[in-house]
């Protein structure tokens, strides 16, 4: 990177924090021009990172909180589907409404979700992501309400239902 961008000084490098990499470094200065992309494969899918009953994904905070600070931009790879099971609905509305402003706020720069041709199983949790890559300050519930009512007109409030139950059906069992 040191010598690459002496003559591009514009040339980004990305490298993936991915399984037993994911950790943000302790003693290590990073260059400027790495960005690293935290993608949690490893930790669970069902729940938020502030779900603090949730010992796998809680620890996703402190590692995206620790690479914010290692990195001056860095790159988020979420997994839009549940790799476990991928034909049940997936809505993720609490949990992108949840980790996007953390991740936001912790200098993710590039947003790079995985998905599948499954918008019929995470739409909501989706569009979400996906305005919000566009507008980081948006607020997730106002782009949700903005779903619901222009996506699903009059049929908006038994729509919304239905993926909250799914969602709900993720979010709330341990």
């Amino acid at each position: 990177a040191e010598k690459v961008t002496k003559k591009y000084p514009e040339v980004l490098f990305g490298f993936l924090a991915y399984v037993q990499y994911t950790r943000p470094p302790v003693r290590e200065k990073l260059h400027p021009n790495l960005v690293p992309e935290i993608a949690p494969i490893t930790y669970c899918r069902a729940h938020s990172m502030t779900d603090a009953t949730c010992p796998s994904r809680s620890v996703i905070r402190p590692i995206v909180e620790g690479w914010g600070k290692a990195a001056r931009m860095v790159s988020y790879y979420n997994y839009m589907f549940h790799l476990a099971e991928v034909a049940v609905p997936y809505p993720m509305m609490a949990q992108m409404s949840a980790e996007l402003p953390i991740l936001y706020a912790h200098n993710v720069k590039f947003w790079q979700p995985e998905t599948m041709p499954n918008f019929e199983s995470v739409l909501p949790g989706m569009y979400l992501s996906l305005r919000m890559a566009w507008n980081s300050a948006a607020k997730p519930s106002e782009i949700l309400d903005d779903f619901f009512t222009r996506f699903y007109g009059a049929a908006a409030g038994p729509m919304r239902r239905y993926w909250q139950a799914f969602d709900d059906a993720w979010t709330k069992v341990p």
